[in-house]
């Protein structure tokens, strides 16, 4: 990186003042540029702090500002500083908010944590910009229904259905969840049995979808 040595240090260099160097489009990909030729190098825990360093400085970039926030998620989880790999993927989804892999990811970070109040916040967010994607809705009704709040799961697989109509799992959540309703007022026929019947139609569908696979609608019907 001897080159760009030369160009950065020459910024903020007092024979070059006000000559507005400091504007150049070009001085956030110099950084990221400089970041990556000193991860093939870097040897020292200083190292790691320059590289850093160098991606904050990039993060304005307007080419390559999506690459930089994934380097500093990378960067983060390498040294077990999960608290800044959520912050900087929460700063990525909201400078590219129809970017689907940063709040996919933040959903799959919460789900190895079993947080699935977050999962269901970050999926609102999902839908929000991506109605047309059942993936918030699939997950906001797993969530739910890891939570035991089975209706609301019942109500968000029967939306997932709604959005993707081919989806196996959205019918076959909805059919777990109707069931479980169904088991859960079996002392009451006039409360389970119009679950039970939501139960046994969801399945059924799941069949129509993949009647080669019998482990997703066998025993339940």
């Amino acid at each position: 990186p001897i080159y760009l040595d030369l160009y950065l240090s020459t910024v903020n260099a007092p024979l070059f003042e006000g000559q507005g160097l400091d504007q150049d489009e070009m001085l956030p990909d110099a950084h990221l540029f400089y970041a990556v030729a000193l991860k093939n190098i870097a040897k020292t825990p200083e190292d790691s702090v320059m590289i850093e360093e160098h991606l904050k400085q990039a993060v304005d970039s307007k080419k390559n500002a999506l690459p930089v926030y994934v380097e500093l998620m990378d960067l983060a989880k390498s040294r077990g500083q999960m608290d800044k790999w959520v912050k900087y993927c929460n700063e990525g989804k909201e400078k590219f908010p129809q970017e689907k892999a940063f709040p996919k990811l933040l959903i799959d970070h919460y789900q190895s944590a079993r947080d699935y109040d977050s999962i269901i916040k970050e999926c609102d967010s999902y839908i929000t910009n991506h109605p047309d994607d059942d993936f918030g809705y699939y997950w906001k009704a797993l969530s739910y229904y890891q939570k035991d709040n089975v209706k609301a799961a019942l109500e968000w697989f029967e939306k997932t259905a709604e959005v993707n109509p081919e989806s196996d799992d959205a019918w076959g959540g909805a059919g777990n969840s109707a069931w479980k309703l169904a088991r859960d007022n079996q002392t009451n026929k006039a409360v389970s049995k119009p679950y039970y019947d939501k139960a046994i139609k969801y399945y059924e569908k799941v069949h129509e979808l993949v009647p080669d696979d019998p482990d997703k609608w066998g025993y339940f019907l």
